[in-house]
């Protein structure tokens, strides 16, 4: 089931789209746009250069920060081209090898031993005279399938020895490898950088080799796990491109990491900085840079608005109001000029009230001349109903002096006619409306004399009606009277009393949305089931009936029911357009109708007295 209220909400949403503040507003914001888009455009761009300027900032930290390690792996991979031309030249003997190992060793203050493997794994020569063949360890055997210089840690063994590094590269003869030559050397404690004042440093800076495997760090190694972010994600930063990433240590805590690559394909840096850093103030720059914009274009909007409102939309309003109120009837006076309003208002709103002025004389005119033109009207309508009234009279005189019963019987049923045709007069001049009629209560009227003047003495029969409230106009109910007084006639005067059951007339006029219903049942005899019709009907009746169906446009349908042992009329229509339409709803009380009551015709043998609703002697 739909919301009401939320449908309400909806049209009123619509309604003001729709309207002028609206419109301006969205035609305001376009024409507003380009320089938003603009001055967006440039503060982006500041933004995005600051925010280079910060990563390349915090890139030289971080490659700062592992500085000491990174020149010492530098000087190991590329030591003095006459070691490594002279153990090409003697690592095929040994001793040789070893001297020119020792020597250089000797000269170097920065290593501590040196040491040629050849490519079977086998030791040749060392600086220290030690024995190191080629371990079957995963590392080693990865340098023998693809073999390229490569950095690892040796933690300290039982003898003491403190933590150092191997530098490993590959040696090639002619093209073909001969084996590795392995340097090592002490692991050095980075030095921290100190912070700025404007430039915080980094709380910590981790060299790894190309396999991920940590080679130092400028604190302690205990614990650096949990500094960094987890170790699905540092495997990724790692072998991605240097760059900056916001996120979280393995630890929980939030923070920032920049990967810088200190020699490629070997060694390799991540900082970790703390969240306020220089990138991250260059995206908080973004935002005040957005909001000033916004705020421009907020603040430019807001005030063309309101000087819109104040010189256009305002007045418009209340002309729209004052305009609303001449046509709902109500007459004021001249509208006052609204303050500051603009010249075209002004000259709208004093035209409107020139035409105000020009109606409201007009009208007065009007009214002057439609009520001697009604009053004149309803003075033709009386004039006719008396017409009719008086030729009534005159077959009512015709009536009573011929003596043949078949005559009568022909001027009665002329006489009723002629008096349904005044009704509609008289209605039409005495309910002060000369083109509705309420049709209820005229049937009411028709009816009730019909059943006054039919209804013979010494039978009973009960008679039922309703009627709806309905408002024809005079084109209709000229018919639809006609077409009642035929079908009441002929129900009083060919309904008989069935077996079971009193004699019974219902009449129903009811209208709904779309249509007007009008029907008639009588009782019907157990002998006039299938019979044929009575000897006196001319079936002239039926015939007035159906044209005056013809001329409402409406269906008409009638019929036995065996069942009930009753005949029932039932006449279907639509109310004329050119019906007036009544804000008012129609009035439940009838009319007196007592306030004009020589319809009937005086006739000392015809009652003048409606019949019962409930019932009335036959």
């Amino acid at each position: 089931m739909d919301d009401p209220f939320s449908s309400a909400t909806q049209a009123r949403a619509l309604r003001g789209m729709r309207g002028i503040s609206f419109q301006l507003a969205v035609l305001l914001s376009l024409a507003v746009l380009p320089i938003g888009i603009i001055s967006v455009v440039q503060s982006l761009g500041f933004v995005r250069d600051s925010r280079a300027q910060a990563e390349t900032l915090l890139l030289a930290l971080t490659q700062e920060g592992a500085t000491l390690e990174h020149r010492l792996i530098e000087t190991g991979l590329h030591p003095d081209p006459r070691l490594t031309a002279a153990v090409l030249r003697t690592w095929a003997n040994p001793a040789d090898c070893a001297r020119v190992l020792t020597g250089f060793i000797a000269e170097q203050s920065l290593f501590r031993s040196v040491w040629f493997t050849a490519r079977d794994g086998s030791s040749r020569c060392s600086s220290d005279g030690q024995d190191r063949t080629i371990s079957r360890l995963a590392a080693d055997q990865m340098f023998l399938t693809a073999p390229r210089a490569t950095v690892d840690r040796i933690d300290p063994d039982r003898h003491g020895l403190p933590a150092q590094l191997r530098i490993t590269q590959p040696l090639f003869d002619k093209g073909q490898l001969i084996g590795a030559l392995s340097i090592s050397a002490p692991s050095l404690q980075l030095l921290r950088l100190p912070g700025h004042s404007t430039v915080p440093a980094p709380t910590e800076v981790v060299v790894f080799n190309a396999a991920g495997a940590i080679l130092a760090s400028t604190q302690d190694l205990t614990g650096v796990a949990q500094r960094l972010p987890p170790q699905d994600q540092v495997a990724t930063l790692l072998q991605g491109p240097d760059s900056f990433v916001d996120g979280t240590d393995a630890a929980g805590l939030a923070g920032s990491f920049v990967k810088v690559t200190l020699i490629k394909d070997t060694v390799l840096a991540i900082g970790v900085w703390p969240k306020d850093n220089p990138i991250s103030q260059a995206n908080g720059v973004l935002a005040n840079a957005l909001t000033f914009p916004v705020l421009m274009w907020a603040v430019s909007l807001a005030s063309a608005l309101l000087a819109a409102r104040r010189l256009v939309v305002r007045p418009i309003q209340m002309l729209r109001d004052e305009m609303r109120r001449f046509a709902l009837g109500q007459r004021n006076a001249p509208m006052d000029l609204p303050a500051g309003a603009a010249l075209e208002i002004q000259e709208a709103i004093g035209t409107f009230n020139k035409l105000e002025l020009i109606v409201t004389r007009n009208e007065s005119v009007l009214a002057v001349t439609a009520a001697g033109k009604l009053l004149l009207l309803r003075e033709v309508h009386h004039r006719i109903k008396n017409n009719l009234q008086m030729i009534s009279s005159i077959i009512s005189i015709q009536r009573r002096r011929t003596k043949d019963e078949d005559v009568k019987r022909v001027l009665r049923s002329l006489q009723d006619r002629v008096l349904s045709i005044a009704a509609v007069d008289q209605s039409l001049y005495q309910n002060g409306d000369v083109w509705d009629v309420r049709a209820d209560i005229l049937i009411a009227t028709i009816t009730d004399r019909l059943i006054g003047v039919k209804l013979e003495l010494g039978h009973a029969v009960q008679v039922t009606s309703h009627y709806d409230p309905v408002l024809l106009h005079a084109d209709q109910i000229g018919p639809l009277s006609l077409l009642a007084n035929e079908a009441v006639t002929n129900a009083l005067k060919y309904g008989r009393k069935p077996a079971q059951r009193p004699a019974f007339v219902d009449i129903q006029l009811r209208s709904d949305q779309e249509n007007i219903h009008f029907m008639i049942s009588n009782s019907v005899g157990p002998d006039q089931a299938g019979a044929e019709p009575e000897p006196d009907s001319t079936g002239l009746g039926m015939t007035l009936i159906q044209a005056f169906c013809d001329q409402l446009g409406a269906t008409c349908e009638s019929g036995l029911d065996l069942a009930e042992h009753s005949f029932t009329l039932s006449v279907t229509f639509k109310p004329s357009g050119l019906t007036k339409d009544r804000d008012t709803p129609l009035a439940q009380d009838d009319p007196d109708p007592a306030s004009d009551t020589d319809l009937a015709p005086p006739s000392p043998d015809q009652p003048d007295q409606a019949t019962s609703r409930s019932g009335a002697p036959l």
